[in-house]
């Protein structure tokens, strides 16, 4: 049978080097099997045997165990990525809060309002552990609107939220975003 770190050896490729963090070097990009979110599956002893990440199998090999509670988190942001030494053991926590995610850098929400430290709530922790950013301003003239509903007063159309808008990424006027501007 052939030794694990050699059928390892053979599923990645030398990629890119991370913009945001050159000195890490090239990623080692994983052209084998990966799983619904994006990340390396590796069989440690080949056909039938326990699946692991491929980023897991490669700092255990190479670096050592990963301390009890703490998992991997990609210092390179490229979850295909299997080199070692662009995963660092951190708390959940911190893996979450680093990960990223499509709406953590928004700037606005979906109806066009700034996130600043006043327009913004936090609500949470969820099930999952994580908080979620509400605007304020939208908070507030949802419940104006379903007050006036409530006490059979006409809603107040200049203030009205689009329910479900139809592009939810980026902020107004971006190149992701440039339909959010015409919407409003």
């Amino acid at each position: 049978m052939i030794e694990p770190i050699l059928r390892f050896m053979v599923k990645f490729d030398l990629g890119s080097i991370p913009v945001h963090n050159p000195s890490l070097g090239p990623c080692w990009e994983w052209n084998a099997g990966k799983n619904h979110q994006g990340y390396a599956k590796f069989r440690e002893g080949g056909r039938g045997s326990r699946t692991v990440h491929g980023h897991c199998f490669a700092y255990e090999y190479f670096v050592g165990e990963v301390p009890d509670g703490l998992q991997l988190d990609h210092q390179c942001d490229n979850k295909s990525c299997v080199n070692p030494w662009h995963v660092k053991p951190v708390t959940g926590s911190e893996n979450v809060f680093r990960a990223p995610h499509r709406h953590r850098n928004k700037t606005h929400c979906a109806n066009g309002h700034e996130y600043t430290e006043e327009n913004t709530s936090w609500v949470g922790p969820s099930k999952f552990g994580r908080f979620q950013r509400h605007c304020r301003t939208c908070h507030r003239i949802r419940e104006r609107n379903k007050y006036r509903v409530e006490m059979g007063l006409p809603v107040d159309t200049s203030e009205r939220l689009r329910e479900y808008p139809k592009v939810l990424r980026g902020n107004p006027g971006t190149p992701q975003n440039p339909e959010i501007d015409r919407m409003q």
